[in-house]
């Protein structure tokens, strides 16, 4: 959404898969690196509260980390 691509947007919330979705976001069109270097810290966050508040089984796994630091750990990013 935030580079104007609303088609893929639609396409992207309507899979449930995170490899398929990961796979639509390097379609975006109009997609520029450097203004989302300045821009993703503050979506992604965002999200990651949107999904923790909408769905409580998550929320609860998380809350049970504690102070733990959690990160991803993926070999293809």
């Amino acid at each position: 959404m935030y580079f104007g691509d609303e088609e893929l947007a639609g396409q992207i919330m309507a899979v449930r898969s995170p490899r398929r979705i990961k796979q639509l976001g390097h379609q975006v069109r109009n997609f520029n690196r450097a203004e989302w270097e300045l821009v993703a810290e503050k979506i992604m966050l965002r999200g990651l509260k949107e999904k923790f508040a909408q769905n409580q089984f998550l929320k609860q796994k998380l809350v049970e980390t504690g102070r733990a630091i959690l990160v991803e750990a993926t070999p293809f990013d």
